[in-house]
C-alpha cells in the first residue's frame, strides 16, 4: 500500500508544517495565501478554494515553503487532485506573486471594504433623510404660520351719544403705530442722559519751564507717569513726595492720587522722555520760555 493511499496530501503538509515549527499565520505571510484556503487544503477540501487551477498552485507553493519539493508532490497525488487543461497555466499560477492572484486579492479586499463601511454609509443616509424631513416640516410650519397672520387694520369703534345719534370713531393701526413712537420718543428723552465728560487739561500759569494745569472731570485720578527712555520722575501730594524713581525705556508707573487731594506736582529730571497722563488722557506740555530748559522740568496739577 502506497503512502498517498494512507496520508491525505493535506495531512501530510499539515504534518510537515508541524514539524517545522511553522503556524498556519506564518504560511499566509509566506505564501501570500489566505489562512481559509490554506486550513481548506490541510482539510483536503478543494472545493473550498477559488478554482480548480488554484488548487495545484496552491497546494505546490504550500509545499515549496515548508520544505518539500512541490512538483513531486503533485505528480505523487495527482490523482488526489482535480484535473486541469492547461499545464502552462498551472505553471504560471504556482508563482508566488502571479498577477492573477493579486488581482484577486485585490477584488476581495475591495469587497471587504465595502461590506465594512456599507452599514455606516446607510446609516448615514438615514440620518440625513430624518434631518432633511425635520427641516421641510418646519419650514412648512412657518410658512404656514406667516400665511394665517392677520394683514388688515385693527379697528376700534366706540359710540358717543350726542342727541341721540352715534358718533362712531375708528381707529386704525396706523394711528396705534404713531402712538407708540411717540411714546418711544418720550420714553427715549427720559432715559437719554447727558454724556460723561472726559478729563481736560487746560494751562493757567507758565514760569520758565515749569507749568501749571487746572484738570477737570478727572474720575479716578489715576496718574500715569511712563518713560520713552531712561528718565528720573518724582510725584509730590499736597506738598508731600509720594513716588520717585528711575525708569527705563518702556516702564509704566500708575500712582493712585487720594480723591480728596486738590494740587499734584510732577519733577521729570528727563521731560523729553517722559510721558504724563490722567485717567488714560495724556497731557500735551507746552514748549518752555525761551532759555528755559526743555529737559528738567516741574508739573503742578490742580484739581477742580
Amino acid at each position: 500500500m502506497s503512502e498517498n493511499e494512507n496520508i491525505t496530501i493535506g495531512q501530510k503538509l499539515k504534518k510537515v508544517r508541524n514539524e517545522k515549527g511553522y503556524s498556519l499565520d506564518d504560511l499566509q505571510k509566506s505564501t501570500k495565501i489566505q489562512k481559509r484556503y490554506l486550513i481548506a487544503i490541510e482539510d483536503n477540501d478543494f472545493d473550498a478554494l477559488p478554482g480548480e487551477f488554484y488548487v495545484r498552485a496552491f497546494v505546490k507553493q504550500y509545499a515549496d515553503s515548508v520544505g518539500l519539493d512541490g512538483n513531486e508532490l503533485l505528480k505523487e497525488y495527482q490523482h488526489n487532485l482535480p484535473n486541469t487543461e492547461d499545464p502552462d497555466y498551472i505553471e504560471r499560477t504556482t508563482e508566488p506573486n502571479s498577477e492573477t492572484r493579486s488581482e484577486q486579492r485585490k477584488v476581495e479586499v475591495h469587497n471587504e471594504k465595502i461590506r465594512h463601511y456599507l452599514p455606516i454609509v446607510l446609516v448615514s443616509v438615514v440620518i440625513l433623510a430624518i434631518l432633511i424631513a425635520i427641516w421641510v416640516a418646519a419650514a412648512k410650519n412657518t410658512h404656514k404660520s406667516t400665511k394665517t397672520e392677520i394683514n388688515t387694520e385693527r379697528v376700534t369703534v366706540s359710540s358717543d351719544k350726542d342727541d341721540n345719534k352715534d358718533n362712531i370713531k375708528v381707529k386704525t393701526s396706523d394711528d396705534e403705530n404713531k402712538t407708540s413712537n411717540t411714546k418711544k420718543s418720550d420714553d427715549k428723552k427720559k432715559n437719554d442722559k447727558p454724556a460723561s465728560k472726559e478729563v481736560s487739561f487746560k494751562q493757567s500759569a507758565a514760569s520758565g519751564s515749569n507749568l501749571t494745569y487746572s484738570v477737570s472731570h478727572a474720575k479716578s485720578k489715576n496718574l500715569t507717569i511712563s518713560a520713552t527712555n531712561s528718565a528720573w520722575t518724582s510725584v509730590s501730594v499736597n506738598g508731600t513726595t509720594t513716588w520717585q524713581a528711575s525708569q527705563t525705556k518702556g516702564q509704566k508707573k500708575v500712582v493712585k492720587i487720594p480723591a480728596s487731594s486738590k494740587t499734584v506736582s510732577v519733577n521729570m529730571g528727563n521731560a523729553i522722555a517722559t510721558n504724563i497722563s490722567i485717567d488714560g488722557k495724556k497731557i500735551k506740555l507746552a514748549k518752555p520760555q525761551s532759555g528755559s530748559s526743555s529737559q528738567v522740568r516741574v508739573v503742578t496739577l490742580n484739581f477742580k
